[in-house]
């Protein structure tokens, strides 16, 4: 299966959403989804925030992938992190993932980014393995967080 990756635009947000609804059941969490549709529409509507794209065969949707920017003063330039990234359980095992993978380090090149990002849970062995199949490394890094509003898109069901 060759899937057609496409930016995404202000008319596939339902799609992006419906996706992303899927990624939050599979991972236990209630998707808010005026939140999220007001989330994509501010990626899409501004490059300098970053970029969806969606991956289709034949109009069906497999899967998206989202890249969101930010100045590092650690390179001294821009830093890409791949925000979310789901492809579809049926679609699975296919090369999906890679290709937006692939499409999002290709958008971060164009950018100039200096370093591409992932996050992901210290016991998902399963994503870990598939990032680094894909060239990213493990820096042995901790990220640290202070949560310093409600999380407005997820909510443990």
């Amino acid at each position: 299966m060759k899937p057609v990756i496409t930016d995404a635009g202000l008319d596939d947000i339902e799609t992006l959403v419906q996706m992303m609804n899927h990624a939050h059941e599979e991972a236990g969490f209630r998707l808010d989804i005026k939140s999220a549709k007001s989330a994509f529409a501010k990626i899409i509507n501004d490059r300098k925030r970053g970029a969806a794209w969606i991956a289709r065969c034949n109009r069906t949707p497999l899967g998206y992938i989202v890249l969101t920017f930010k100045f590092a003063m650690e390179s001294g330039s821009t830093d890409a992190f791949i925000d979310d990234i789901f492809v579809e359980p049926p679609f699975r095992r296919r090369g999906i993932g890679s290709a937006l993978i692939l499409k999002a380090v290709g958008e971060a090149r164009r950018n100039g980014v200096g370093a591409l990002h992932v996050e992901t849970g210290a016991d998902d062995n399963q994503a870990q393995a598939f990032y680094l199949k894909c060239g990213l490394q493990n820096r042995a890094r901790t990220i640290l967080t202070a949560t310093i509003s409600e999380n407005q898109l997820a909510r443990r069901i």
